[in-house]
C-alpha cells in the first residue's frame, strides 16, 4: 500500500470518476488496455464536467495538493458538499490561486483540513496514498468529514450574540 508513496493524476482522475459514478448509480468504465490504463477514466471524467480535456499533460505525474482539490470539487454535487465549517480563507493559498476556490469549498465541506495547526494547505505539495485514502473516505462518507470552529465562525458568533445583547 505505502501510504507515503505518490498518488499520480490518473489515479486521482479515477477515483474521482468512481465517486461520481457511484454517486450517480452508473457503473463504472473498464480499465484500459497498456501503458494508458487510465483512459477510459479520462474520457470519462471530461464527460462529466469533473477536469477538461487539456487541463493535464503528464497523467503518469505525481499529483499536486492542489490539482487533486480541483479535480475531486468537481467529482460530486455541490449539494453533496455542503459547508460543516466556516473557512474564510487558507492561510497559503492565494485567492488568486485558480485552485483557490475548490481549495476553499472542501476546506468548508469538511473534506479538506490542511496539513498543521495552522490550516496550512501545502498546495504545491504531492499528495501521498494516505491523504488521498481520507479524502476519498470523507467524500463518500459525510459523517467522517472533520468539523472545525475557526476564527471566523468565533468571531461571527460574538458578532451576534453582541447584537442580540443590543436589542
Amino acid at each position: 500500500y505505502n501510504p507515503q508513496g505518490n498518488v499520480t493524476v490518473a489515479e486521482v482522475i479515477t477515483l474521482a470518476v468512481r465517486l461520481n459514478y457511484s454517486y450517480n448509480g452508473k457503473e463504472a468504465p473498464a480499465v484500459a488496455e497498456g501503458a494508458e490504463w487510465y483512459k477510459n477514466y479520462v474520457n470519462a471524467a471530461v464527460r462529466e464536467g469533473i477536469i477538461k480535456n487539456t487541463q493535464f499533460a503528464d497523467y503518469n505525474a505525481p499529483a499536486l495538493r492542489k490539482e487533486v482539490a480541483q479535480i475531486m470539487n468537481k467529482a460530486l454535487p455541490t449539494d453533496y458538499l455542503k459547508a460543516i465549517n466556516m473557512f474564510t480563507s487558507i492561510p497559503d493559498v492565494p485567492t488568486k490561486d485558480p485552485a483557490y476556490g475548490a481549495i476553499r469549498k472542501l476546506y468548508n465541506a469538511g473534506i479538506l483540513m490542511g496539513m498543521d495547526g495552522a490550516y496550512n494547505f501545502y498546495p504545491n505539495n504531492n499528495v501521498t496514498r494516505a491523504e488521498i485514502a481520507a479524502v476519498v473516505n470523507r467524500m463518500a462518507l459525510p459523517a467522517n468529514r472533520k468539523r472545525v470552529v475557526t476564527e471566523a465562525e468565533l468571531e461571527s458568533r460574538r458578532k451576534y450574540y453582541y447584537a442580540e445583547d443590543l436589542e
